[in-house]
């Protein structure tokens, strides 16, 4: 039967309502639906780009210069971007060769967008001189913005210079932040942090 095979569009819904239930009036014209589709694809464009961020256009960040108190722009105190003191939050990474040696420590905040909702993170980078020659190097992620934990499967990881994964680790239900294992490098040495979430990542470049 033809009548079975064809069928008028009458609009177009975007929800649908719980009770399955839908009045032809709240139908929406299909000159919205042509609209509709084009707001999507511009969403998906949008993602996609944002799924691609890689800090590959700007400078790595000089560890070096941390010690003389030289921190480049969004690189900020943790108390300033938490509004808590270092301490209360266990971020302590002492020096291997003197104790009188105190680290320094920095936090940036970190944004991945729409995968987050509005919640954002913050990448914290705390270093210590091991040696004359190298430096160790503490990272953690926290949850800022009255979160108390960090929404899970946010993983946080470690890459060479080439992209390859040294280190990484994800956070869990309940996870009030997730830590790196303590690493080092020396004076020139390149590396990346990683902060992902689903397909979306940010990574910032380090030289030591």
């Amino acid at each position: 039967d033809k009548s079975l095979r064809e069928a008028t569009l009458l609009g177009f819904t975007p929800t649908v309502p719980e009770s399955g239930e839908l009045p032809v009036g709240c139908l929406r014209s299909l000159e919205d639906l042509l609209l509709h589709i084009h707001q999507i694809g511009q969403s998906l464009e949008a993602e996609k780009k944002l799924a691609s961020i890689v800090g590959s256009d700007s400078q790595p960040v000089n560890l070096s210069q941390w010690f003389q108190n030289i921190f480049e722009t969004g690189w900020q105190s943790i108390s300033t971007l938490l509004g808590t003191d270092e301490q209360n939050l266990g971020f302590s990474l002492r020096s291997a060769s003197s104790a009188s040696e105190t680290s320094v420590k920095r936090a940036k905040l970190i944004d991945l967008g729409l995968r987050l909702g509005s919640q954002s993170v913050a990448l914290l980078v705390a270093l210590a001189p091991e040696d004359e020659q190298n430096v160790g190097v503490l990272v953690q992620v926290h949850p800022v913005g009255g979160e108390t934990y960090l929404p899970p499967n946010l993983r946080l990881g470690l890459l060479s210079e080439s992209g390859e994964t040294l280190q990484e680790v994800q956070s869990r239900f309940q996870d009030n932040y997730i830590q790196l294992k303590r690493f080092q490098g020396g004076a020139g040495e390149s590396f990346k942090l990683q902060v992902a979430f689903g397909d979306v990542s940010m990574k910032e470049a380090f030289v030591i």
